[in-house]
């Protein structure tokens, strides 16, 4: 089984907002990626330079939506966006082998937000 192509992905967000990123993994030849054992990791960081335990977001998965077929989510919570400002993003696949795939990352911007109030 041979997986994933890595693609350049931006995202944009805004400050302060919760939702998702969806993830689908795909083989090679376009056929779902089984994910049954396998941890997604997404790392969001002010640098590249930065530390994986200093990552601005560092969230495991383990628990996927569709795991025969390749579909998971990372939630993204209301203070994972907390402070506006641009960021660099990868998800990355570890296998139960311990084998390790990137495969997306870019740009992970954050905007300021007009309304702050929640009530």
């Amino acid at each position: 089984m041979s997986c994933c192509n890595s693609t350049s992905a931006d995202l944009t967000w805004t400050r302060g907002d919760s939702g998702r990123l969806d993830v689908v993994v795909k083989q090679a030849d376009g056929e779902a990626y089984d994910l049954t054992g396998a941890t997604l990791f997404l790392t969001v960081k002010t640098a590249l330079s930065v530390a994986d335990n200093a990552a601005t977001i560092s969230k495991p998965v383990t628990t996927h939506d569709d795991a025969e077929e390749g579909q998971s989510h990372f939630a993204i919570a209301t203070t994972d966006n907390a402070t506006a400002g641009t960021y660099y993003y990868d998800v990355q696949l570890k296998e139960s082998t311990a084998k390790v795939y990137t495969l997306f990352g870019g740009i992970w911007k954050v905007l300021g937000d007009v309304t702050t109030r929640t009530s």
